[in-house]
């Protein structure tokens, strides 16, 4: 059977100041920073949307998505699953030894709120 290439869509991914501006974005005070230096090579360009949606606490995560406008969260939506290849091949890898990071954590967080945007909302 001939293998058939996915077909993929390129993001222009936003800087941290791009996606909190023009809505409240404002994340919990609590919300850990983590290294850039815990972050593979690959993923570090998805550090600002971490930063922003990375939100461990279920609660808060929901709550800013809510306030998320609707284009924004689309976007991060399809910026964030651009790499899931990558990112759930680095977060596994951090399963299977138990190296768990703040970085890890923002960025299951980023995975779990990109999955949970309805493409229809």
């Amino acid at each position: 059977m001939p293998c058939v290439p996915r077909k993929v869509f390129a993001v222009q991914l936003m800087t941290y100041q791009e996606l909190v501006q023009g809505w409240d974005a404002s994340i919990p005070e609590n919300n850990p920073p983590f290294l850039v230096s815990d972050v593979p090579t690959d993923l570090q360009a998805l550090i600002p949307y971490a930063q922003v949606f990375g939100i461990s606490d279920d609660g808060y995560r929901f709550d800013l998505l809510e306030r998320t406008p609707r284009e924004l969260a689309l976007h991060v939506r399809s910026a964030v699953l651009a790499h899931g290849d990558a990112l759930s091949s680095w977060l596994i890898s951090l399963d299977a030894n138990g190296s768990y990071t703040a970085a890890s954590d923002a960025f299951t967080a980023l995975l779990i709120a990109a999955e949970g945007i309805s493409p229809e909302r």
